[in-house]
């Protein structure tokens, strides 16, 4: 947990997935062809997006402070090279305790790992250190690397 929790609440993302087109598009085909038969003649770009996902476990003293901490990050990550789109979600428990998933999806792994390294900058030059934070606020996080599923 030490070394992964050294990247930023909302970074996300998955191990490259990689295609290579083996056929090619004859002048012939039909302009609307399905989705499955584009993808398979082509690389698509989706398959190349990786998602870095956590979900957070925030005890409901610690709620605020986490938020706003958790937007400092999505607004400075959102900014960076290669992020695509991101997403967050809450579930409060019935003691007042909240679940927190973010998502973020970048171009492919190699726009993740160099995002990983501007986190890492800034978080130095903010004196931010997640692993205290996390510690300090009670906070359980589980993150991974995830690929979207393709039929």
């Amino acid at each position: 947990m030490k070394s992964t929790i050294n990247f930023s609440f909302i970074l996300s993302g998955t191990l490259l997935l990689s295609m290579l087109s083996f056929s090619q598009v004859k002048p012939n085909h039909s302009v609307n062809k399905s989705k499955k038969e584009v993808k398979m003649g082509t690389l698509s770009q989706d398959s190349l997006q990786v998602s870095f996902i956590d979900k957070f476990f925030v005890p409901k003293n610690s709620i605020d402070e986490f938020k706003q901490k958790m937007n400092y990050n999505r607004n400075f990550v959102s900014n960076l090279l290669g992020y695509v789109k991101g997403d967050a979600f809450e579930q409060k428990d019935t003691e007042g305790n909240m679940t927190i998933i973010t998502i973020a999806v970048w171009e492919n792994q190699d726009k993740l790992n160099n995002a990983k390294n501007s986190i890492q900058t800034e978080f130095k030059r903010v004196n931010f250190n997640p692993s205290e934070f996390y510690q300090r606020l009670n906070i359980k996080v589980e993150r991974g690397l995830y690929k979207k599923l393709h039929d």
